[in-house]
């Protein structure tokens, strides 16, 4: 990213992330700074895993364990076999601003109805310019995010961790992560 941005001339990430680009020429500028094997577009299999668990069990807002799909993202393999996925937001203001909508939940983590067949959101206003995936080796497990998988979020001046800190990965040489089945009911 940063040297995408000296190449550029660019302030900050926004200025890399042109709010006017289509995600494609986003996806393929930012790909042409790695030394990628394979290249998939959102929606493809087999470049990754189908889903990933969270760092511990999450609500998915119905009351069930979660799990984060890369599904949407742009993914490539790269030469190591390690994964790396983007999904840069595009149609925001100059610094990357937009509108997010979020479900609203109650104290469990449960979405609350909204008494007509929804849920209550809220809208928040936020300089994000995308999400970065990176799954450390690739298609072999745990696909946990904090363990072999972790996710950034871009802003408009720094790449922040998101669910996990990279760096509090290892405790004693160990990975340093708790393993649970994503497939069960959510228990708080």
């Amino acid at each position: 990213m940063n040297r995408w941005k000296f190449d550029e001339g660019a302030y900050d990430y926004a200025d890399i992330f042109i709010q006017t680009k289509t995600k494609d020429e986003l996806v393929n500028e930012f790909f042409s700074y790695l030394n990628t094997a394979q290249i998939c577009k959102p929606g493809s299999s087999g470049c990754a895993p189908e889903y990933y668990k969270y760092p511990k069990a999450y609500n998915d807002g119905k009351g069930k364990n979660a799990t984060h799909s890369i599904k949407n993202y742009s993914k490539a393999v790269l030469a190591d076999g390690s994964i790396i996925a983007i999904n840069p937001y595009v149609g925001g203001d100059s610094k990357c601003g937009r509108i997010f909508t979020n479900k609203v939940t109650d104290a469990d983590g449960n979405w609350i109805p909204d008494g007509n067949g929804g849920y209550e959101t809220t809208e928040t206003y936020q300089k994000q310019c995308g999400v970065m995936f990176i799954d450390a080796n690739g298609l072999k497990g745990p696909n946990q995010l904090g363990a072999d998988a972790y996710s950034f979020i871009i802003t408009n001046n720094k790449i922040s961790n998101w669910h996990t800190k990279i760096e509090s990965v290892l405790t004693d040489e160990k990975l340093n992560y708790i393993n649970y089945d994503a497939t069960g009911d959510f228990i708080n």
